[in-house]
């Protein structure tokens, strides 16, 4: 069958919801097209089609008259992220991650700014909580809801992630994702032109991390 990716959706979530790991579905030749187009399992595009074959069952051999457990062991969603004041990594700051108000992760940060756990595959989000747990600040964190670099949305998210205010992401390039374009451009040293090419998306891919 094929399944039509909408927002939220990445790779890890689609093949939990059909019995797969995601390894399965990228690497099958009827997903050839989207490992072309998309080169990253967890930056689909609403739209996008996913193709999922059919679910071979497990056969298991057991004698009657007994009681039997299986368990089944579930593999978990890596999430990286990397938290910044402008262009400086919150080094050493502890953090925790919530997830329907339980928390599931916690930490410091790394000296280069980043942050790693795990959740379920099938987690939307959750609350991301930094600093002293007083006063912490919360960000909440949509997973599975950045668009690729080739799209519109996907630079302004990635600008919005950055601290560069571009207004929504909406997919049009209005004055303020001009502007936020042509301030990324300054700060990393490229030709100011307001327009995200190709070197500026690439360097765009790179200080965000994915």
């Amino acid at each position: 069958m094929q399944y039509v990716v909408v927002q939220g959706d990445c790779l890890s979530s689609i093949a939990y919801r059909f019995g797969f790991k995601w390894q399965q579905l990228w690497d099958d030749a009827q997903n050839a097209d989207l490992r072309k187009r998309r080169q990253d399992p967890n930056i689909l595009y609403v739209g996008d089609v996913v193709y999922i074959p059919e679910v071979t069952p497990r056969e298991e051999t057991r004698p009657t008259n007994a009681t039997h457990r299986f368990q089944i062991t579930m593999e978990m969603a890596k999430v990286r992220m990397r938290l910044m004041y402008a262009s400086e990594p919150r080094a050493g700051e502890i953090w925790e991650f919530l997830v329907d108000g339980k928390s599931v992760h916690h930490g410091t940060i790394d000296d280069d700014g980043f942050l790693e756990f795990t959740i379920p595959p099938d987690a939307p989000g959750g609350i991301l909580r930094v600093g002293d747990p007083e006063e912490a600040e919360e960000y909440q964190v949509n997973l599975g809801h950045l668009d690729p670099i080739d799209t519109i949305e996907g630079i302004q998210q990635r600008l919005i992630n950055l601290g560069f205010i571009v207004g929504k992401a909406d997919g049009v390039i209005g004055d303020l994702t001009r502007g936020a374009i042509s301030l990324f451009q300054m700060q990393q040293n490229l030709d100011i032109d307001g327009i995200a090419g190709p070197i500026t998306k690439a360097r765009l891919l790179k200080v965000h991390g994915s």
